[in-house]
């Protein structure tokens, strides 16, 4: 990873009156505060131009429609839309203002588009910046085509993933922005694939305006030339998207401000064209780490940050004395159908009876409704109270099915009950079939809560050793905070929304010791000295390794503990006028909370 020094630079509060108006970079100050060191907006020392795409809305928001079913969108000239590009517009301007050169090319013209701001009415509380596939025009070479290879030609274009495999396809197959009107120099696309794509396994030169491809590289089935006239390339688009229920949750201005600095973060590092399994990276949680613009990497935690990482990303929520494993409920409704009914659906079977209270709690039409996205997300008192019942139930269902003596021969049952609870593995040859189906669920049973225990113990690992893990959205949360001053905005801010967004997330995150509730999380953050219990500090879990998003409480935690490390709000603060940005944010927020279609 390359290292980013900033420049360290005094205060020079020069700023333009906000009284409605957004501040140009003329008019920027060309300083920044001295502590502390921040990241330059702009990943590379040398800026690519290819990590940027200056997009129509048709471009980019044809493939965003599809995905989220053609949703209804605020007009740009809405008050919403204009409040909201108002916060991006004035640190777009305080940023260009303080690193011009990061901004603009050899000659002077701009690589970095202005970003801009779309709303789109929907649930979900969501943000996000949007990548874009891109066709971009250069010759392509490859040094060792396949055997009988046809003459490169200019409706052909490749790609090239981050582990150096290649593909070749027809333009008009693919799906891609198409800037194939203008050439782009070898050199530039060369750095970018090695620089941003970080492609590996795969050598990259340049040989009379073309790029060539190695030996090295791995030449897909459908590489059937000497070369190709374009590439595709994913570089980060102009827009950023906010959600209806993103400002109608968030309480203030200053919030949604943070929100969208968040987001402009992802913008200007370029998030969107890296290959971020190569940008992450594990450091120890401290007060030195704490007060960088960047956490030093630490090679002592990464054996342990990559068996956290290599974890499975699904995880069921725990519950605190059950019986059986929350993943077993998701086996229920295959039970039911597989084992229950062919087995104990007559009066006459011995299982009927004791089968027929858990068949009448999974047979129940509120039964979906009652238990929402358990076992993914955590359950209400009344649920839980629900699902001991259905423990219960399920122990005498199951313990009721003697396999020697039901309605199937013994060898089907058992191999249908193997089917069910997998993990048992399938029936082998002259072995004796389990005496009940409770013996083949309990095995299963026992090895997912030894798994879990496993992960749990390098989860203790990781809290004892304080294991931090850095991510783009960590970096996104850091820069958004660090950026608060400059638009007038103290940096609480970044603290407030995390406790905002924790609260809104409580019953949807999981819970347990490894990621706190928003209720215990909101405890520790008022306790006295903060984030303590009985006068002793409290380590706050990171949450998953296995995601780029940290856990709510973690990000809040974080955000709390650099806050001595971000100057004060620059004396003279922009704020959006009321007159012209549609009145007090109340309001605003209020027609958000309101806006149909989401």
């Amino acid at each position: 990873m390359r290292k980013f020094i900033p420049t360290i630079l005094a205060v020079i509060l020069a700023l333009t009156s906000a009284c409605g108006s957004t501040p140009r970079s003329a008019a920027a100050p060309k300083a920044y505060p001295s502590a502390p060191q921040i990241l330059p907006p702009i990943r590379l020392d040398i800026p690519s131009p290819l990590d940027w795409l200056d997009a129509t809305q048709a471009e980019i928001y044809s493939n965003i429609d599809a995905v989220n079913g053609s949703p209804e969108y605020v007009p740009d000239g809405d008050d919403l839309t204009q409040r909201a590009q108002f916060w991006l517009d004035a640190l777009d301007s305080q940023l260009r203002g303080i690193y011009p050169d990061l901004f603009l090319d050899s000659q002077g013209h701009s690589i970095v588009p202005r970003p801009r701001i779309r709303i789109m009415a929907k649930a979900g509380a969501n943000a996000f910046s949007t990548s874009a596939t891109v066709c971009f025009r250069v010759p392509i070479r490859f040094a060792a085509p396949p055997a009988g290879a046809t003459p490169s030609d200019d409706a052909s274009v490749i790609q090239i993933s981050p582990k150096g495999v290649v593909g070749l396809y027809a333009k008009s197959h693919v799906s891609c922005i198409d800037r194939t009107a203008t050439a782009v120099g070898a050199d530039l696309v060369v750095r970018h694939l090695q620089q941003t794509v970080h492609v590996q396994h795969c050598s990259l030169s340049t040989d009379q305006g073309a790029v060539v491809l190695g030996q090295d590289c791995r030449l897909g089935s459908t590489v059937q030339s000497t070369g190709a006239s374009a590439i595709m390339l994913e570089p980060v688009s102009n827009w950023i998207t906010l959600q209806t229920s993103l400002l109608g949750l968030m309480p203030s201005d200053d919030q949604l401000a943070y929100t969208i600095l968040h987001e402009a973060g992802h913008y200007y590092r370029a998030h969107g064209s890296l290959d971020k399994q190569q940008y992450v990276y594990f450091y120890r949680i401290d007060a030195e780490n704490l007060a960088r613009s960047q956490p030093k990497a630490d090679a002592d935690l990464n054996v342990l940050g990559q068996k956290l990482a290599a974890l499975p990303k699904y995880r069921t929520q725990p519950l605190t004395g059950q019986t059986w494993h929350s993943e077993m409920f998701s086996y229920g409704r295959l039970a039911r159908e597989s084992l229950v009914r062919p087995t104990c659906s007559t009066a006459a079977s011995p299982c009927f009876e004791p089968c027929s209270a858990w068949t009448a709690i999974m047979d129940d039409p509120g039964f979906g409704v009652q238990f929402g996205k358990f076992p993914q997300q955590p359950l209400d008192d009344v649920a839980r109270a629900l699902y001991d019942k259905w423990e219960v139930s399920l122990s005498q269902c199951l313990a009721a099915i003697a396999i020697g003596d039901a309605a199937l021969p013994a060898t089907v049952l058992d191999a249908a009950a193997r089917k069910v609870f997998w993990r048992t593995g399938p029936t082998q040859a002259n072995q004796t079939p389990a005496a009940t189906v409770l013996a083949l669920a309990s095995e299963m049973n026992a090895q997912f809560f030894a798994r879990d225990a496993a992960t749990d113990q390098l989860l203790q690992q990781a809290l004892d050793q304080r294991l931090g893990f850095y991510t783009t959205e960590e970096e996104a949360d850091n820069l958004a905070q660090a950026w608060l001053p400059l638009v007038g905005i103290a940096a609480k801010s970044s603290v407030d929304h995390w406790a905002t967004f924790a609260a809104f997330k409580a019953g949807r995150e999981q819970e347990g010791p490894y990621n706190l509730s928003a209720k215990d999380c909101l405890a520790l953050y008022a306790s006295t000295p903060r984030w303590s219990e009985s006068g002793r500090s409290v380590p706050v879990p990171v949450g998953a390794y296995t995601s780029l998003h940290h856990s709510s409480c973690f990000r809040m935690w974080n955000a709390d503990q650099r806050l001595p490390f971000v100057p004060s709000p620059l004396a003279q603060s922009l704020r959006p006028s009321a007159e012209r940005y549609g009145g007090p944010y109340a309001d605003l927020r209020a027609r958000a909370q309101a806006w149909p279609n989401q």
